[in-house]
């Protein structure tokens, strides 16, 4: 049991690590895209596309782990899973090409009286999104099995290996437009689609496209991944609104409420996204109820001590830390 702690705190060690140089080089983006864009109507456009793009497809990716997971623990739910992947992806892609048939309709009613220019450029960026979208949904299917092999790290290293990327791409074309930098986006997020497969189709995963919807067992995911779909989604709604409310008010509003959640994100990342990705397995696989629920609470405390923390150095670092991370080039003017 000692060795099995001592893997596993190593293991965590190392997630942790990697996601603080993963988060360096989101800081680093994010640092870019203020001097590249600021905070005008081209970003404003870009974020108000990306952030409906990831309200719908959050409510898609949220519960997939949570759902999956428990069910990747017997073989004698193979069927039921087969059957859950092919009817939340067959949802996906219908939601897909009904919203790429109705982007200038969608992005007229979250823009509100925006104007022409601003509709054009966010629905031709739309285009970009949703396929980025689609494939972050079909990677939250891979995170789900390789978390449960225990390949937390391998994911950790795609999403840093992109980051850079990313950020590469960034600093040495000075000179991008708005759609380079969606182009961008959608390239990386293409690169760790492929990454992720390759990963998951090593671990022998075997899946088979079964339309059968009256399994039993389909149902009962279909029940867990409901509520938890709708709890994930409040979130991602919560944030839309306040893009819609901010496409209403002056140039520039969304961009600097997107930078504003980019921090949060960063510290939701660091930490709960950690700790939820790590833990969560290994509540399920555990063997009985009283030590699940420990485990939890020892989770819960943790958790809660660390925010806590983190909410404290918000206030410490305040508006000198903001000026670090933002203000140069278009963003400083």
């Amino acid at each position: 049991m000692d060795k099995s702690n001592s893997s596993a705190l190593r293991q965590l060690n190392s997630m942790v690590l990697i996601t603080i140089l993963t988060q360096i080089f989101i800081l680093l983006k994010n640092a870019l895209v203020a001097s590249h864009f600021g905070v005008g109507i081209e970003l404003d456009a870009y974020n108000l596309s990306f952030n409906i793009t990831n309200f719908v497809y959050s409510f898609i990716g949220a519960g997939i782990s949570t759902v999956i997971i428990p069910f990747l623990k017997e073989k004698s739910n193979k069927t039921a899973l087969n059957i859950f992947i092919t009817f939340i992806y067959t949802v996906s892609i219908i939601i897909f090409i009904f919203m790429l048939l109705f982007k200038n309709q969608i992005i007229a009613i979250a823009g509100g009286s925006n104007g022409i220019e601003f509709i054009n450029i966010a629905s031709n960026i739309f285009v970009y999104t949703l396929i980025s979208g689609i494939l972050n949904a079909l990677i939250k299917f891979a995170n789900a099995v390789l978390e449960f092999k225990g390949q937390f790290n391998r994911q950790k290293m795609i999403v840093l290996f992109t980051s850079i990327i990313f950020v590469l791409l960034l600093f040495f074309f000075k000179d991008i437009s708005i759609y380079d930098f969606a182009l961008i986006l959608l390239v990386t997020t293409f690169i760790s689609f492929i990454a992720h497969f390759y990963f998951l189709k090593r671990t022998n995963f075997d899946f088979n496209i079964n339309f059968d919807i009256n399994n039993d067992g389909f149902k009962q995911m279909l029940r867990l991944y409901i509520p938890t779909m709708m709890s994930s989604g409040v979130y991602q709604l919560s944030l839309l609104i306040d893009t819609m409310i901010s496409a209403r008010l002056d140039v520039g509003s969304i961009s600097i409420l997107n930078y504003a959640n980019s921090v949060i994100g960063m510290i939701n990342m660091l930490l709960l996204a950690n700790l939820t990705s790590f833990m969560y397995p290994r509540l399920v696989k555990k063997s009985n109820e009283i030590d699940q629920q420990k485990s939890l609470i020892h989770y819960i405390l943790l958790t809660n001590t660390l925010m806590c923390l983190i909410f404290v150095l918000f206030f410490i670092i305040g508006r000198e830390g903001i000026t670090i991370l933002f203000e140069r080039g278009k963003f400083y003017k």
